[in-house]
């Protein structure tokens, strides 16, 4: 190796000699005492409900459901959240100050141990109504509407306690040159390493917190539907079915949300830049039309087959991923926030799925093997065949430029299915990554890499085949129990299935056009179940 590998990496010289001294070069430890985070919240669902059957024909379903819920809250004090006054990391009220002492960085106490308060006021009303057209029920209108409240997981309220000191990585450097006292820290990993609180935090580290002000997000639903019984047990069904999410969740940096704050915060912690917020305020919508046939079990069939024409638009899809906020600088060097509507990453344009159950005809009691005696029964008789199947429409997924922003899109790059191949699913000439431009901020000439046109969840993914296939039998023993042997094969003409990209968005180039990953292949599985 070079000389500034050896002196700022190597121990003894040499890996492998370094290996026989235990002695690492360099070692990943975490901040805090190992303990879990301990969190919970109180939570309260009133709800009343009235059916009112108007006349012999009409009934209407009416309800009212009350939803209070806290936010996540730490249970021993280990929560920060940011003064979005003052810029400053602020612990909670009951965080122990012994844990905070060695901490390398201003920060402030008396904060609260949640994210924000809860909403009291979250009513959501429910309607529904059935109309026997036919007198004999052959066919009925259906429909309703309901709002319903989301609930916050620890996922997207809690990271005020995965902040230092409670949580967070960092790396612990061996060599003297690597560390701030200049000096050696020679020791095997087998022990606690000399000088350890060198290592104190001197940021938070990587935050994601909420503002103070956190509406609760609800999703309005409707439908309307016409079902008719055509004979022979069969129903069938027609519906439009929609929804609207409001207040939902999405993410932002602090440089978009507010840049004074932002500058503020790195002015009283230099090198907190890593802060993410979690924002009210996205929306949705879903609309479809829903078809559904099912026959009830008699003779020994019965089968469901449904087939669903929809379309979801989002502001944000998910809790993970920011893909429809921009962050660009016009030609005068300001910067531009903008948020655009998508696909959403769950739109699935058409889906059909047939399921049925099977009882073959031999056997006792059934057309053939009437007359059988128990061990022929027991063996060829009484078997089931269960059968489901999944026709569905690939997801979409962003296209993203190799410098991370978004590129011009020149042509529709969707390929035609004859032409689509795992190694080149998309035509990735069709989005060209923009040059990069010169722009003045704050009166010095950048260059900058800006946004081009291209929109978010437009390349459409693989399609999903799937068949199923189940064979069971009970075996009777005596009058209140049996045996059930089961043979169950998923994914049983063992189809790939094809996955998105590796990395949730593609690339413009060759390598980034490719498809790595499927879903499982056939999985076969017997089993037994005793019944009593």
């Amino acid at each position: 190796g070079t000389a500034g590998n050896n002196n700022n990496y190597r121990v003894a010289g040499h890996v492998w000699a370094d290996l026989l001294t235990g002695i690492s070069s360099y070692t990943n430890y975490s901040y805090g005492d190992s303990t879990l985070a301990r969190s919970t919240r109180g939570a309260i669902g009133l709800y009343v409900q009235d059916d009112w059957k108007v006349t012999d024909r009409l009934t209407l379903n009416l309800g009212l459901r009350y939803d209070y819920e806290q936010p996540f809250g730490s249970k021993d004090g280990k929560f920060m959240t940011v003064n979005f006054e003052t810029g400053m990391p602020r612990y909670s009220k009951d965080t122990d100050p012994a844990l905070l002492q060695d901490l390398e960085f201003d920060y402030e106490t008396g904060g609260p141990t949640r994210p924000y308060d809860g909403n009291k006021l979250n009513f959501a009303p429910r309607l529904g109504f059935a109309y026997r057209v036919t007198k004999d029920n052959s066919m009925v209108v259906r429909g309703g509407y309901g709002l319903v409240f989301t609930s916050e997981n620890l996922y997207t309220t809690g990271y005020g306690s995965f902040v230092a000191p409670f949580s967070g990585t960092f790396i612990w450097r061996t060599r003297a040159r690597l560390q701030p006292d200049r000096m050696e820290h020679l020791l095997p990993v087998s022990e606690e390493p000399f000088g350890l609180p060198l290592a104190s935090a001197s940021a938070p580290g990587n935050t994601f917190t909420n503002p103070r002000k956190y509406p609760t997000g609800y999703i309005q639903h409707w439908n309307l539907g016409v079902s008719r019984d055509i004979g022979w047990g069969v129903t069938t069904e027609v519906s439009y079915v929609g929804s609207k999410g409001t207040q939902l969740n999405g993410l932002s940096s602090l440089l978009n949300y507010d840049r004074d704050l932002y500058d503020l915060t790195r002015d009283n912690v230099s090198g907190w830049t890593n802060i993410t917020l979690r924002l009210k305020g996205f929306n949705s919508n879903y609309h479809s039309l829903q078809a559904k046939a099912r026959k009830r079990f008699s003779n020994g069939f019965s089968f469901l087959a449904a087939y669903t024409w929809s379309h979801a638009m989002a502001e944000s899809s998910n809790d993970f991923i920011d893909e429809n906020s921009f962050d660009d600088v016009n030609e005068l060097g300001q910067r531009v926030i903008s948020r655009v509507w998508s696909n959403a990453d769950f739109d699935v344009r058409q889906r059909f799925s047939f399921s049925t159950s099977y009882n073959l005809p031999f056997g006792r009691g059934r057309q053939f093997g009437k007359d059988w005696n128990g061990f022929t029964n027991a063996i060829l008789g009484g078997w089931r065949i269960n059968m489901i199947s999944t026709f569905q429409s690939g997801y979409p997924f962003t296209v993203k430029a190799t410098n991370g922003r978004r590129p011009n899109r020149i042509c529709d790059g969707n390929l035609p299915a004859s032409q689509r191949t795992p190694e080149m699913w998309f035509d990735y000439t069709c989005f060209v990554t923009p040059a990069a431009q010169s722009v003045v901020i704050d009166g010095q000439t950048t260059s900058v890499n800006l946004q081009g046109n291209s929109g978010s969840n437009i390349i459409t993914g693989p399609n999903y085949i799937n068949f199923d296939f189940g064979l069971h039998k009970e075996f009777q023993l005596g009058e209140s129990m049996k045996i059930q042997l089961r043979a169950e094969a998923f994914n049983a003409f063992n189809r790939p299935n094809l996955l998105g990209p590796s990395i949730n968005n593609f690339i413009n180039n060759a390598s980034g056009a490719a498809i790595t990953t499927q879903r499982d292949n056939r999985n076969i599985q017997l089993g037994a179940k005793f019944i009593f």
